[in-house]
């Protein structure tokens, strides 16, 4: 298991206080368990849980799983229309007190 950023970053982050979230990302590999049954364990965490999964249609399996839980914001799609939170229409100023860290890791083109 890895998790990223390492406690001693985010310890040096927090005493910053510059950001008011901080990412971390969990790197599991996993032979003895499918992001199904993991899904089922998060459930037991939380009634909001989510999975995104990078399978295309014509593959049998997926290259990578991002699951969590608790998000701190939900985006509905439904017979072509999109909801973002409780409301149709979203801007960046509905969060505010939101600085989230970049983190390299967290960018598409790092994934291999």
């Amino acid at each position: 298991m890895n998790i990223l950023p390492k406690l001693e970053e985010v310890k040096e982050i927090a005493k910053k206080n510059a950001y008011s979230v901080v990412p971390v990302s969990v790197e599991i590999l996993s032979d003895f368990t499918t992001p199904i049954e993991t899904m089922r364990i998060l459930k037991n965490v939380s009634t909001h849980c989510y999975m995104l999964e990078s399978a295309q249609a014509d593959e049998t399996w997926g290259r990578y799983t991002f699951l969590g839980f608790e998000p701190k914001l939900s985006i509905t799609c439904s017979n072509g229309d999109m909801t973002i939170g409780d409301e149709t229409k979203f801007s960046a100023t509905s969060f505010p007190n939101i600085r989230a860290r970049d983190f390299p890791i967290f960018r598409p083109s790092q994934v291999v």
